[in-house]
């Protein structure tokens, strides 16, 4: 029965996706200014909606310019958008926004798109990150570069996020998200009510914190997980 459920609670939300999403792109597009407004209370319906718990722990440095954060659902960008305070741009391939119609949730509230078969990409990136910067937008990123499909389990760290923040000297905020995967698992329609926990760890600056400390950080990220999860 509870299986049952949950392919039904799963069918609610594709539905609940595939409608609220072009309502939202649209109205991005006719209050550019708005954009952020309006994805915040999105997500927070999104949240309500589906009755999921949401807690935080640690605060949000109002200072730190890059998120870094581990990735096991698309529930992890709702989740992000529904508190943090800032205009968060996310950082996704190029897939994404080559979806027609919903590959406008990308390009509505400009977020930045990567091709990975570009060897171009990298400076399109650093340059693109550089523009929302300067508009005073926060870059969120996975690292991970894709889902990880074993909860509790961070895959390697992409380089992009240590060059991101290394070539624009910026204030780094490692953030790790649980729940989601046992939420909604990678390649699942299953949906299975399950609080998420968002815990915002210390920031600190890309330019101080030495040579390889993404791989570092993504040691310390897998440690604190493990130790939530026992």
């Amino acid at each position: 029965m509870k299986i049952f459920v949950s392919y039904l609670r799963g069918l609610f939300f594709a539905l609940y996706m595939l409608i609220s999403l072009p309502i939202i792109i649209g109205l991005m597009y006719l209050f550019p200014k708005n954009h952020r407004t309006i994805r915040r209370h999105w997500a927070k319906l999104t949240f309500w909606l589906h009755g999921i718990p949401l807690t935080i722990e640690g605060e949000a440095d109002t200072q730190a310019q890059l998120i870094i954060a581990n990735h096991a659902s698309m529930w992890d960008i709702i989740a992000l958008e529904a508190i943090h305070p800032a205009d968060l741009c996310w950082i996704a391939k190029q897939e994404i926004t080559n979806i027609p119609l919903y590959g406008h949730i990308m390009k509505a509230p400009k977020m930045i798109s990567i091709d990975r078969e570009d060897k171009k990409g990298l400076l399109k990136l650093l340059s693109e990150s550089k523009e929302r910067l300067d508009e005073g937008r926060v870059i969120s990123i996975f690292p991970e570069g894709t889902r990880t499909h074993k909860p509790g389990v961070l895959l390697p760290f992409k380089p992009g996020a240590a060059m991101i923040a290394n070539k624009h000297k910026l204030r780094v905020q490692p953030v790790i998200i649980l729940g989601t995967g046992e939420l909604l698992p990678a390649k699942s329609i299953r949906l299975t009510p399950h609080p998420v926990t968002i815990i915002y760890l210390p920031a600190f600056h890309a330019t101080e914190a030495g040579e390889g400390w993404l791989e570092k950080l993504r040691d310390e990220m897998q440690q604190l997980i493990a130790n939530r999860l026992m």
